[in-house]
């Protein structure tokens, strides 16, 4: 008992809190990149030099840039991530507070005849009751800096809220010019292949084509017009979903997008820092290592159960009867209270704590390999995203000339209508193929930049 008692008394002269002191667990990055041999002319080591600011404005696009101000004014799931950050800093007010004394004031008054003289009078009571748990233990400055932990995991969060909704509004705008790019070459094959069709068919009736070539030329104008509507379909899809991210309906996001437009191409040289920096930059991995300082202090916070809780009150107070005379009342003491049976309540509360702080631990650390994983991903996906388009573009251009040697060498009789049937497919999907690459290369420089934390 006595060897408990001196425990107790240093506990209290310390001054000290139960539970565990929060460090930093270390991230374990490696020290550099494996996608940044992939490419110079890409990526850079820029060591710990911050990510670009703004980064969707290398797309030079007046219409996205807008797009980007209206998504961070109006979107939605934003929003409900802004107002968790001020519950949150509400949370931690409260639990500052309870580490202050609370003070109440009461007033009281009544008119009777309740003395014993049988005169009216008027009585009027004031009083002033004040409390306070002196936290010797450290209970409650363990759940403040548990709030306070919380609080900063909210902010990142909400800071990893804006930048999903960033890049998905640059992927989603990108996918919309697609499309609209897409669907013009659609439209515009069509409009030659009708023109083959008429003149072969204008060949058939003076008997120097046959039905075979008609029926050929029949079904390429049918497949092309049947991919239309699909692409119209995809279009507006794609549309609506933007004026979603925005918070846009779809007659203002439609007028927003305004005349079809093909896909912004930029291929920016990305400056990326060090693993470590980078890693502890990501709003993911703060609001993991922010919910593992919270469950350190929580452990605190049940651990503080076992020891007594000291608390002073006080009272002023002054009362008149109504003679012209006040009466002063005060008192002051204190309350100590200390479990004794609980039948296993506080060491099942402290089981808990301690449980979920191995919880927050394991998540945090398997954070911090998702979000390796998804950098090298990304850088990966950047940089071969770049080198696909510049094949296709040769690609395009050799099918526009095959196209046209194909159409030449008919037109002198040297190819058939079939070789041209051919080539203007060919065509139509090299087309297709680069205005989808294109966008991939925007759509996976959006990503690359959300993996490497994007803009502070």
């Amino acid at each position: 008992m006595k060897y408990l008692a001196s425990v107790l008394a240093g506990i209290v002269m310390a001054g000290c809190a139960v539970g565990p002191d929060y460090k930093v667990p270390g991230l374990g990055a490696p020290l550099g990149w494996m996608g940044l041999g992939q490419s110079n002319s890409l990526l850079a080591d820029a060591r710990d030099k911050p990510v670009s600011l703004a980064w969707w404005k290398a797309f030079q696009d007046p219409i996205l840039e807008s797009l980007m101000e209206q998504a961070l004014a109006r979107n939605g799931d934003l929003r409900v991530a802004q107002a968790r950050v001020q519950e949150a800093r509400g949370v931690r007010l409260a639990a500052n507070a309870g580490l202050l004394p609370a003070i109440d004031g009461t007033a009281s008054g009544s008119r009777g005849n309740a003395n014993s003289a049988g005169r009216l009078a008027t009585t009027t009571a004031a009083t002033l009751d004040a409390s306070w748990e002196i936290d010797l233990f450290g209970g409650n400055r363990r759940a403040a800096e548990a709030a306070r932990a919380r609080l900063g995991g909210t902010v990142a969060e909400a800071r990893a809220t804006r930048l999903r909704i960033l890049a998905e509004v640059a992927q989603q705008y990108l996918d919309v010019r697609r499309l609209q790019q897409q669907l013009g070459y659609a439209r515009q094959n069509l409009d030659e292949q009708k023109k083959t069709l008429e003149l072969v068919q204008a060949q058939a009736r003076e008997g120097v084509a046959s039905g075979l070539v008609v029926a050929q030329n029949e079904a390429l104008v049918a497949t092309t017009a049947a991919r239309i509507p699909l692409l119209e379909a995809d279009l507006t899809n794609a549309t609506n979903a933007l004026g979603v991210l925005v918070g846009a309906q779809p007659v203002e996001i439609a007028q927003t997008v305004g005349k079809p437009q093909p896909v912004p191409v930029v291929t920016p040289q990305i400056l990326v820092a060090t693993p470590a920096s980078v890693i502890a930059r990501r709003p993911d991995v703060r609001a993991a290592e922010r919910a593992l300082a919270a469950a350190t202090a929580d452990q605190g916070v049940a651990l503080a159960n076992w020891f007594p809780r000291v608390s002073l009150t006080g009272l002023f107070g002054l009362q008149d009867f109504g003679s012209g005379t006040s009466n002063e009342a005060w008192s002051a003491g204190g309350v100590v209270s200390l479990p004794l049976i609980d039948f296993g309540r506080v060491r099942a509360l402290v089981r808990q704590a301690d449980v979920r702080q191995v919880q927050a631990l394991a998540t945090y650390e398997q954070t911090v390999l998702t979000a390796l994983a998804d950098v090298e991903t990304s850088l990966n996906s950047y940089v071969k995203a770049v080198e696909r388009a510049g094949k296709l573009r040769e690609a395009a251009a050799a099918s526009r000339n095959a196209l046209r040697l194909a159409k030449l060498q008919y037109a002198e009789g040297v190819a058939s209508n079939l070789d041209v049937i051919v080539a203007e497919q060919q065509q139509l999907n090299a087309d297709d193929a680069l205005a989808g690459g294109d966008a991939a290369v925007g759509q996976s420089l959006a990503a690359l930049y959300k993996a490497l934390g994007g803009d502070e």
